[in-house]
This record gives C-alpha cells, sequence and structure tokens, in this order.
C-alpha cells in the first residue's frame, strides 16, 4: 500500500603608463571581465584561470532550491537529496520528502536525509571504471581479448580485437558487463568485491549493490526500480548510495584520489580521466569515461570555458546526476525518487548558481593575494604589441604559467579556422628553464597569506612586491 505522511581569469600582465621607469616594474592585476558571453570560446587555454577559493573562508553558497509549490515537478510524489562539497568537506544540502511514498516492506519509512539510499543507476559505471583504474596491471587501453578470448570468434558480430575496456566505458562499446567480467579474470575476485576493497571500504563508503531496507531509503510512489536486480549489470547500475556518500567519493576525486586502495592515482591521472574524450553531435559536449561532460562559456562572466564534468543515472524512479567542476575544485549530487523534471531543474540550478558564486570569490581572492607592482631593478621588461599576456595557475603549489595570445587579425568572413583556439605555452625557453613559468612567495598563514615576490626562474630573478612607500621610492629613481 502507497504510504501518505503529514503534510508538515585570467590574470594581465600590465605595465604603469609612465615609461620608461615602470619599464621595470610590472603590474600584475585581475583582467577586468565582460558580462556578455563570447558566441564562441576566447584564446583562453583549459584548466582554472584562477586558483580555485579558499572556501574555508567563505559563507555557503546562497543556493535556493523551489519550495513545493514553486516546484515546477509533482513534489507531493518527489524525494530528493542534493548536496555540495568543496575538496575538504559539505558546504550545503538540501532535501525533501514526498507526502506519498511507496511500499515499504519492512518498516516504516522515515524523512530524507543525507543518509537516505536511493539507486542511483549509471553513476555506478564511474564506480567501476575507477575499479579498472586502481586495479595493478590493468588498463584502459587493454583490449577486451586479453580477458575474454572467447569473444574472437566476434559473437554478435563484433570486432572484439579492436574493443578496449576504455571503449567500454567511453560509451563507444555500451556492454557494461564485459568491463566486470574482465576485471574478475584478472584478480579472480567477484566485482562486488573488487569495488568493495578499492573503493567503498577505503572512503568509508556505506554504498551497495545489495537492496538496503526499505526503511532507510526513498521509494517513491510511482512505478519504480527499488527492488530490481541488476545481475550481470551491476557494473553498469547496480548500487544503492546516500547523498554524504556521494559527496565523500568526489572529495577524493578532488584530491587527486586521497584514501583509494589498490595503485591509487595520480594528479595526472585524475586529471587525465576527468576529461572528455569522445566527440557528440555538439562541440560544446563530450564522452568521457564514463563522463558525459559539457562546455560552457555563459557561467563565467569573461566567457572562459567551463568544463562541467557530470555523470548521469536513470532507473525507474530514479534520476540522479553527479557533477564535478574541476576548475572550482567543487562537486555536487542530485539524488531523485519520483519525478525526472527534478532532476533536470535542480542538476541546472545547482550549476547556474555555483559557479558564478565561486568564480566570484575566487576573483576576489586572487585580487587580494596578488595584485601588485613588482621590481627588482631595471629589468626592462618591454611592452608587448598587439599580445595579450595572461597568467594561469598550474594547481601546483605556487607555480604559474604565463600564455601568449596573440591578437587575432580582423575577418570580412567567417572561415573554418575563426573559432579555432590553439594556445601554446612555453613557447620558450631560457638556459633550460620556461620564460612562461612564475613562481610567487608568499607570507602569512596558509588561508590568509599575501604574495610578496615572485620569481622568474628562466632569468634567475626574484621580483619583490612593493607596498605604497616601495612604489614611490622606485617612481622617484627614475625622475
Amino acid at each position: 500500500m502507497p504510504y501518505t505522511r503529514s503534510p508538515s581569469r585570467a590574470h594581465r600582465l600590465t605595465h604603469s603608463p609612465k615609461p620608461p621607469p615602470t619599464r621595470c616594474t610590472p603590474t600584475l592585476t585581475p583582467s577586468s571581465s565582460s558580462s556578455s558571453a563570447q558566441p564562441w570560446p576566447n584564446a583562453t587555454p583549459p584548466g582554472a584561470t584562477f586558483p580555485a577559493p579558499d572556501y574555508a573562508l567563505l559563507p555557503p553558497p546562497d543556493i535556493k532550491p523551489p519550495t513545493s509549490t514553486e516546484a515546477p515537478w509533482p513534489a507531493n510524489i518527489t524525494s530528493y537529496a542534493v548536496q555540495v562539497t568543496t575538496a575538504e568537506k559539505t558546504v550545503f544540502s538540501a532535501y525533501h520528502t514526498a507526502e506519498i511514498l511507496g511500499e515499504y516492506r519492512d518498516g516504516e519509512p522515515s524523512d530524507v536525509t543525507g543518509d537516505t539510499y536511493f539507486r542511483i543507476a549509471s553513476n555506478t559505471k564511474v564506480f567501476t571504471v575507477l575499479a579498472v583504474l586502481l586495479t595493478e596491471g590493468m588498463s584502459l587501453d587493454d583490449g577486451v581479448l586479453k580477458y575474454i578470448p572467447e569473444l574472437a570468434d566476434g559473437e554478435g558480430g563484433v570486432e572484439w580485437g579492436d574493443v578496449t575496456l576504455g571503449a567500454l566505458g567511453g560509451h563507444l562499446a555500451g556492454i557494461a558487463s564485459c568491463s566486470s567480467l574482465s576485471l574478475e579474470r584478472h584478480t579472480g575476485m567477484p566485482f562486488e568485491k573488487i569495488v568493495q576493497e578499492k573503493i567503498l571500504t577505503p572512503l568509508n563508503l556505506t554504498s551497495t549493490f545489495q537492496k538496503p531496507h526499505d526503511s532507510s531509503g526513498a521509494i517513491p510512489y510511482q512505478r519504480n526500480d527499488w527492488r530490481w536486480n541488476e545481475g550481470i549489470k551491476n557494473a553498469a547500475g547496480g548500487l544503492y548510495a546516500s547523498s554524504t556518500d556521494l559527496s565523500k567519493f568526489p572529495r577524493s576525486l578532488l584530491n587527486h584520489g586521497a584514501g583509494l586502495g589498490g595503485v591509487g592515482m595520480t594528479r595526472g591521472r585524475m586529471n587525465g580521466w576527468l576529461k572528455g574524450g569522445s566527440s557528440t553531435g555538439s562541440p560544446w559536449s563530450g564522452y568521457g569515461t564514463p563522463w558525459e561532460v559539457v562546455y560552457s562559456n555563459t557561467l563565467a562572466p569573461d566567457g572562459h570555458v567551463v568544463p562541467v564534468v557530470t555523470k548521469g543515472g536513470s532507473l525507474a524512479g530514479y534520476p540522479s546526476t553527479t557533477i564535478i567542476l574541476p576548475d572550482y575544485a567543487l562537486a555536487a549530487n542530485v539524488l531523485v525518487s519520483g519525478a525526472a523534471a527534478a532532476n533536470r531543474y535542480l542538476r541546472d540550478a545547482i550549476i547556474s548558481q555555483l559557479i558564478p558564486w565561486a568564480r566570484s570569490h575566487a576573483f576576489s581572492q586572487t585580487t587580494t593575494k596578488f595584485t601588485g607592482t613588482y621590481y627588482q631593478g631595471c629589468v626592462g621588461m618591454l611592452t608587448p604589441g598587439e599580445v595579450e599576456l595572461r597568467l594561469l595557475p598550474t594547481g601546483i603549489g605556487s607555480v604559474w604559467r604565463m600564455s601568449i595570445n596573440f591578437t587575432p587579425h580582423e575577418e570580412n568572413e567567417e572561415t573554418v579556422w575563426s573559432r579555432a583556439c590553439f594556445t601554446n605555452m612555453d613557447t620558450w625557453a631560457y638556459a633550460g628553464q620556461s620564460v612562461s613559468e612564475f613562481v610567487f612567495l608568499s607570507e602569512g598563514e596558509e588561508e590568509v597569506s599575501v604574495a610578496v615576490g615572485v620569481e622568474l626562474p628562466a632569468f634567475r630573478i626574484s621580483l619583490v612586491k612593493l607596498e605604497d612607500v616601495g612604489k614611490k621610492e622606485v617612481n622617484d629613481e627614475f625622475k
């Protein structure tokens, strides 16, 4: 019987306007931004235009889910759990419990919390692919025939010799059971135990391939797959998980795989994994392994392209989305029991509100920490002509890289190259060092530190950041 509840970037390298004295005192300031989006990406290399803000210094994001009366879906039969996390902790959560619920056979339901179980459907594939990456001796480049040689006969008309594990996870082959079987044959262990030992237990997750008690889950009134056993398709959609688990899990990914079992992950492997690999019918989206990556130049005020790494899932009554924003070191999850429209609306609302919030604070904190005039005698850095120089964070300590963007020639008509963007990093080197490398020197506790200088390794010089008095002394020197 149904159960009824009571209603209850970028930085510009600029120069002082009075040459020649200020040719020796480059000033680093954030570039101005335009609120209008570009019709296509500006020539900014992929990646963050500012370091992610220190979220410990910020109030939580002001995300406002709609009330039950405002919701553009049937809120009385739809439950959901939403969380947003930084690389350190959850900073936002919202929960809603439907007034009318489905059939509970082993206990009474309770209000939805961060620990309530939902089916996460194809989000399970992220755990499957990661299990391959964490297993010694396995690679996504391995051919399926390495583990399932009997497929060489061309079963099903498939050219199995051309199919890799990466293709299985990257939306190119679509036979998820082959991934789990390959893992089992390589390790001699059941697939579910592999995921448990390499991911769930090390990260202290309660996610399970076994149906939890009904009383600990959110069961919708509509037809649903709460009790459906995925069987051989467990690797593609068998997990039950909570919103809290789907915050803990991407926190590990944002920390380059910290805490995972098996062979572990490195920064490079993790960054490479969180990308699109194959094309879709639009240049603004791509398939990863097994991610669905969307690219937008409308979310940041300066029009630079922001990658939104997602994974969607859908079983009857259980739409869900995992969201990772690598440029801002943020992740979110939307778990729904009920109407699919709730997942779409909440997913889009979180992304559209979260990125401007993070970008604004990243800009503000970067301005406070790094903006200034840096000086060391007469270095003689010449002001470029029609060239824009941008400093971009590498994410590796205090190292930044300078991007050199040439102003494009005006064209009377659009050509095949008009929307192309090839931006070179480390184009020039001197004495074996990249001319584009800048290393900022900071003082103070990490959360409130400020830059006091910058090193240019290629030139073996350090520039000191001047305070107001120091700037006056330098200017007086050249009068």
